[in-house]
């Protein structure tokens, strides 16, 4: 029996713009992603108003904030460029109004050698939210969780692209998984992508440090960074 997570953004047409930029090389081959979030402190009351704060319990959600909204951004980013494989990051509570985590920096590294970093607080002074994807020739910053343009910046011009999301966010993805059921289709899974750098550039994997050694065990309170490298693993589970 089939099953299928409900990462809807793989299926937004927003998303897909930016999908379909990277593709055709509108910035050429692509080098790295920077991710960032950042929001007020906010109570466990606050954090899920009118219902249990399951968000920032650890027990029911796998952590905190971090883990509920930037694991969209990580499966998109693995829908575009590949899995994850390497990934370093530190994670805290510097807030104190719940025990989850409330601030994380990783950095990580795809199969298809684009590099990427990220830093997320859920207890800084401002609401603020973007990815950039940074090629040779250009880059594309698009939103996670707001349907604002997409700017894509080629250094002597910037061009908006606005996309706006459809009433019911979650219709696209439902009407593929419908689709697929009816056998009319199959979902959208990873596509090529132009690599980042020539062959001769890419990381020698004889000389990646091996599994389980002190260099890939680096220090990450809660676990979280064990789960942003699995978080882009559920997407497609048969």
């Amino acid at each position: 029996m089939p099953l299928w997570v409900a990462y809807y953004r793989r299926a937004l047409p927003r998303f897909l713009a930016v999908r379909d930029l990277v593709e055709s090389g509108a910035v050429g081959p692509v080098r790295m992603v920077l991710c960032r979030q950042f929001q007020p402190l906010r109570t466990t009351t606050d954090a899920a108003p009118g219902s249990a704060p399951w968000r920032v319990d650890a027990s029911r959600s796998g952590g905190g904030l971090f883990v509920d909204l930037m694991s969209h951004t990580l499966d998109f980013l693995d829908f575009v460029f590949g899995p994850i494989v390497d990934v370093r990051g530190f994670a805290a509570n510097q807030g104190g109004a719940y025990r989850a985590e409330d601030v994380v920096t990783a950095s990580w590294r795809f199969a298809t050698g684009v590099q990427g970093s990220g830093a997320f607080c859920y207890a800084t002074d401002r609401d603020e939210e973007w990815n950039e994807i940074i090629g040779a020739a250009g880059r594309i910053r698009f939103s996670t969780t707001r349907a604002v343009p997409i700017l894509v910046d080629r250094g002597s011009a910037v061009e908006e692209i606005p996309v706006g999301d459809p009433p019911h966010v979650h219709q696209p993805l439902i009407q593929t998984i419908v689709d697929e059921l009816n056998g009319q289709g199959k979902l959208p899974k990873h596509r090529r992508v132009r690599r980042s750098h020539h062959a001769r550039d890419r990381p020698d994997p004889r000389r990646l440090p091996p599994t389980g050694s002190p260099e890939q065990r680096r220090p990450s309170e809660g676990g979280v960074v064990t789960r942003l490298a699995a978080v882009t693993d559920t997407h497609e589970i048969r």
